[in-house]
């Protein structure tokens, strides 16, 4: 028998999206009069960023740039469908952005199929790319992973993409346990921001329930890995090692708090009212931007099943200290999106593109 019989590596946590979307810029004007719902843009400028972007009259702000990922291999249906008949056994997959730094963004989807008509074994394929402010694709790679047997999908944090110490990406790998599968294991891969495979750690129980290390997550300043161990038989508290470096080779020690800081609860207050409960949250380096998802309370059901649903949430962008929100809008349950180091621009995934929109 094995002592430790509680598996504490956080699978039940929903994955944490940075959603983002849309924001309208001041500084063009507009034709105004009886006419209004006709008047055009007659005035569009370069930003700092050296973007040029045009608004409409209605102030929807259009992205800067707008990149089709399915021409880098991300699946049709990767976003909304028609209806659950038709995909009725999901698999595990990937879809995910992140600002590997001020330049440079890595997107992460899985060009294998996530569902299928009947069920059955699926070998799953990630693609990881990263890509310029102009969406110049500049390096890409791909790993192969057990998607499944069409039966359950284990969710995991963050959507299982962290950005680490010097740029690095770090992957969680899940496996999903079956007996079918008896050589399949639970990893973590590390690469270099050229997407060159540094490591790979089995993060997987073996003996007992417990006995490996487990992925907590990336320390919100990018600066360190967090793994924890099983809780301790007695006093229940976890194990926390704690890499500043990749390769991960030497383990320092950190709190418990410490990994619960990984994933921080959101300030109910800027959860805009008529909804239900706020996550997915994002923050700029120095603070003084944040960002909260809050999907309606009947959306809860579509949270877990987006796909085939057509529900969506509300994002707000505020300021941090005064609660200002700078911006809101709807933005669909399957969408992903991530707020930039400074706060100043916005990184979406939806409808099989990836959209870079200019904060105000």
């Amino acid at each position: 028998m094995c002592g430790h019989q509680r598996l504490t590596n956080g699978l039940e946590m929903v994955q944490q999206l940075h959603i983002s979307t849309e924001l309208f810029l001041g500084g063009c004007s507009v034709l105004s009069g009886a006419r209004r719902k006709a008047a055009v843009l007659i005035c569009c400028f370069t930003t700092m960023l050296a973007f040029t972007w045009c608004a409409s009259a209605n102030g929807q702000m259009k992205p800067v740039v707008s990149i089709d990922l399915s021409v880098a291999g991300l699946t049709a249906h990767a976003f909304t469908r028609k209806s659950y008949k038709e995909c009725p056994y999901q698999y595990f997959g990937y879809l995910s952005v992140e600002w590997l730094d001020a330049q440079r963004l890595v997107v992460a989807f899985n060009t294998s199929s996530d569902c299928a008509v009947k069920d059955g074994l699926l070998a799953g394929s990630l693609r990881l790319a990263t890509f310029d402010l102009q969406g110049n694709m500049l390096h890409s790679a791909d790993t192969a992973y057990d998607a499944g047997n069409g039966i359950g999908v284990r969710i995991i944090r963050h959507g299982g993409i962290w950005i680490g110490p010097s740029q690095t990406v770090i992957v969680e790998v899940p496996s999903p346990h079956l007996k079918t599968l008896p050589h399949s294991h639970d990893r973590v891969l590390a690469f270099s921001d050229e997407l060159i495979q540094i490591q790979e750690i089995d993060s997987d129980d073996h003996v007992c329930i417990g006995d490996g290390i487990h992925l907590a997550g990336v320390s919100s300043d990018r600066q360190r890995v967090l793994f924890f161990t099983a809780s301790h038989e007695k006093t229940r508290e976890r194990t926390c090692l704690s890499y500043s470096s990749v390769p991960m080779t030497n383990a320092e020690a950190c709190t418990p708090q410490e990994l619960d800081s990984i994933d921080p609860k959101p300030d109910m207050d800027d959860v805009p009212k008529g909804y239900e409960f706020g996550a997915f949250l994002g923050a700029s380096t120095d603070g003084l931007r944040s960002s909260v998802f809050a999907p309606k309370n009947e959306s809860a059901f579509c949270e877990l099943f987006g796909k085939f649903c057509p529900s969506k949430g509300r994002l707000v962008v505020f300021e941090t200290n005064t609660k200002h929100a700078l911006f809101k809008k709807d933005l669909p349950i399957d969408g992903r999106a991530a707020l930039s180091l400074d706060g100043r621009r916005l990184a979406v995934l939806e409808q099989n593109r990836l959209k870079i929109f200019v904060v105000p």
